[in-house]
């Protein structure tokens, strides 16, 4: 059986960032007009309180860690439509198949965050460089989404541009209040920390993820200061 790939960290009914966001968006507008049959890779445990309602195929990472493998080698063509920022042998394995690649950051001006904020420490995500490149160089139609034409360390002719676009679904009634909120994942870049001492609901904890333990992160450890608690 002929199958594309589309590879991905997450999606669905369980949303930890952005990119989930436009998988949930590629899922609802693009996948049921594919010709070849598409198939989701997740590479991740799945969440227990995921809910099976997608129309697609999902395959997910941490159910079957060989199968998984076998899945990528034996596919036409791999798109991901969000990977990790450093690299795995289910993408190097297969350079040959990577038909499209989304990159949804800028791991150069990410890095460099606690830099230009001036913090002794920081918190984000495992990133590569060079593996931004790497995999911009190996896909065959990789692009950039972004309201900002990318500004990636090195110049590619065959990089696409989407725009970001954000679609607000609750148009609730404007109230007078002084509360701030944090509406993103946490990390240093995103400054959180700026919330110290403001008037806010967000979450004084936020619970996060990272290779399937879990990560309890306060708003006050974010800054000149961080202290992870891990939960394994």
């Amino acid at each position: 059986m002929k199958y594309d790939v589309y590879y991905s960290t997450g999606g669905g009914s369980v949303i930890g960032g952005g990119a989930d966001v436009w998988v949930n968006d590629w899922i609802e507008n693009i996948a049921p007009h594919l010709d070849t049959k598409p198939i989701l890779a997740i590479h991740r445990t799945r969440p227990p309180e995921f809910k099976d309602d997608l129309g697609i195929e999902v395959v997910w990472q941490g159910d079957d860690v060989k199968g998984f493998g076998e899945l990528l080698n034996n596919a036409r063509r791999i798109n991901i439509l969000h990977g990790y920022y450093s690299p795995h042998r289910y993408i190097t394995d297969n350079f040959d198949k990577i038909h499209t690649a989304g990159i949804h950051c800028n791991v150069e001006q990410a890095i460099k965050a606690t830099l230009v904020l001036d913090l002794e420490k920081s918190f984000h995500f495992h990133m590569e460089q060079a593996w931004e490149d790497t995999i911009v160089e190996k896909a065959k139609y990789p692009f950039w989404i972004g309201i900002d034409k990318p500004k990636l360390k090195n110049n590619y002719d065959h990089l696409l541009h989407i725009p970001n676009f954000y679609k607000f679904k609750h148009n609730k009634d404007v109230v007078d209040n002084n509360i701030v909120g944090f509406a993103a994942r946490m990390e240093t870049r995103k400054c959180p920390h700026f919330l110290q001492g403001i008037n806010q609901n967000s979450p004084q904890t936020q619970k996060m993820y990272c290779g399937g333990n879990e990560i309890l992160i306060s708003i006050q450890q974010i800054g000149k200061s961080i202290n992870l608690i891990m939960s394994f």
